[in-house]
Parts: structure tokens; sequence; C-alpha cells
């Protein structure tokens, strides 16, 4: 039996590569490298603060047990 699609990683992808070639479309090199490194400091930043999350929920789950 054969269930219906309700999400399709390839084409997420493929939607995504496009958007991300709209927006650069027309930079500089100089500013489709800046482009990038504003992504990746936003998302190691995001990563600190899940991880900081995670740290309290773990020191707060501890406490209650």
């Amino acid at each position: 039996m054969k269930t219906k699609k309700t999400f399709d990683c390839v084409e997420m992808k493929h939607y995504g590569a496009e958007e991300v070639q709209k927006i650069i479309a027309g930079m500089t090199p100089e500013e489709e490298l800046a482009y990038w490194q504003s992504g990746t400091e936003e998302l190691r930043r995001r990563q600190e603060e899940l991880c900081l999350l995670r740290q309290t929920e773990a020191i707060s789950y501890e406490a209650i047990r």
C-alpha cells in the first residue's frame, strides 16, 4: 500500500536553492561573501542559544528528580 507524500525533501532543497539564487543574483563576490558570513554567524548564535537552553532544561530536570 502506497501512502501519499506530504513532504518532499528534494523539492524543498530545490526551492531553497532557487530562493538563495534570487537573493544573491547581481551581488558582487564581496557582497555574496558577506551574505554567507552573516548567515553563518546567525546560525552559530542560534546554536549557542539552543545549547544554553538545553543545559538549563537539563539542570531544571535534574533539580526535580
